[in-house]
């Protein structure tokens, strides 16, 4: 499962968002994602939330890797013309690693439509409406996107590559209209109706022209280090209902300690458990697998030391030290100096260590 994060702007300025991300960028988060509203309490915050596309062009020209994306853009927001030309912008600035994320939006005279009434934007009454309005927002897309577009077309920015369209879901209806026409969805993670949304996507896109087209599931909740765990509860039922993608939501300010430190987290419950189905299995694969991905995670694109160099290392030190009984092996993580300041086999400064709290099992392991 991809995991990815979304600050937010009513709550932090420009200077704490753009490190945020890099910060996310550094950790190895696959996109982060910005909100679309103008006014900051809508979202508990204040004065200092940023148009949406403004954000994303900023942050294009501060990050290099990272994915960016919009969750969502209300498409009563802006002419569907004009949102799409934005998009395309982003694209262009970011060097193709935007996804634009659309949504139907609130209905009127409700705390969600506020920032529209001061605004004078008109929002449809009906559920119906504002579905359609979302289909009409698609067929602008692919009118001012398309390759074979009409001459009067021809000096408006197109975007290459064509960037994903998902769409942010809350209902059955709209998880089957994204389904046959967009390249995936976005529910909330605790949606009462989650299974059935998801269930009517992968449903409806079986059964569209676009089924052999990738289509991504993703879900969000909040942000919680826990969730870094492959192995969570939650995680393996969203899983299990056919998402691929996590959305970390950071309403508050970020814990940027937290954002550095994510894939860092360890589970040791699961680590027992890999470890021991590694070893039944007479292979260490799980095991390289572990240790290059939670005991080492790097700082730079600089080349790692080789897998095999680093669990020579490992074995090395948990044959020869005490340590807490996993099954039939025991097992002892190593101290932090022999895999993080080995110079011989890992330069100081390359790699950053976790928490010195994940490094050891709970004593009932």
């Amino acid at each position: 499962m991809i995991v990815d994060i979304q600050v937010n702007p009513a709550t932090e300025r420009w200077e704490a968002l753009r490190d945020g991300v890099l910060a996310a960028e550094e950790a190895g988060f696959g996109t982060a994602w910005v909100f679309d509203h103008f006014a900051g309490d809508v979202l508990r915050g204040g004065p200092t939330m940023i148009e949406c596309f403004t954000l994303l062009g900023a942050l294009a020209a501060s990050t290099t890797r990272i994915g960016l994306g919009t969750l969502v853009v209300n498409v009563a927001n802006r002419n569907p013309g004009v949102m799409a030309l934005s998009a395309a912008g982003v694209q262009q600035l970011s060097g193709g690693r935007f996804t634009l994320g659309i949504g139907a939006g609130a209905a009127p005279n409700t705390p969600w439509s506020a920032e529209h009434r001061a605004l004078g934007l008109h929002l449809e009454p009906t559920v119906a409406a504002r579905h359609a309005r979302l289909a009409a927002a698609l067929d602008e897309i692919d009118r001012l996107w398309a390759v074979d577009r009409a001459d009067e077309l021809a000096n408006f920015l197109r975007p290459e590559p064509r960037p994903p369209v998902i769409v942010g879901v809350n209902s059955v209806g709209l998880a089957r209209l994204a389904a046959e026409r967009t390249d995936g969805i976005n529910v909330r993670a605790g949606h009462d109706q989650l299974g059935q949304i998801l269930a009517a996507a992968h449903e409806s896109r079986a059964a569209s022209t676009r089924a052999e087209r990738p289509f991504d599931i993703s879900v969000w909740d909040w942000f919680d280090p826990d969730l870094a765990d492959p192995e969570h509860p939650s995680r393996l039922a969203w899983e299990s209902q056919g998402a691929d993608r996590l959305v970390l939501v950071c309403l508050q300010p970020h814990d940027r300690r937290a954002v550095v430190d994510f894939f860092a987290e360890m589970n040791f419950s699961s680590c027992a458990a890999r470890v021991r189905s590694s070893r039944k299995r007479g292979s260490d694969t799980a095991i390289r697998a572990f240790v290059r991905s939670r005991m080492l995670r790097p700082r730079s694109s600089a080349t790692p030391c080789s897998v095999t160099t680093m669990s020579t290392v490992f074995f090395t030190v948990v044959t020869t030290s005490p340590g807490a009984s996993w099954g039939t092996m025991r097992v002892t993580l190593p101290p932090l100096a022999v895999l993080c300041s080995t110079t011989k086999l890992c330069p100081p400064g390359l790699y950053a260590a976790p928490r010195a709290k994940s490094l050891w099992p709970p004593d009932d392991e």
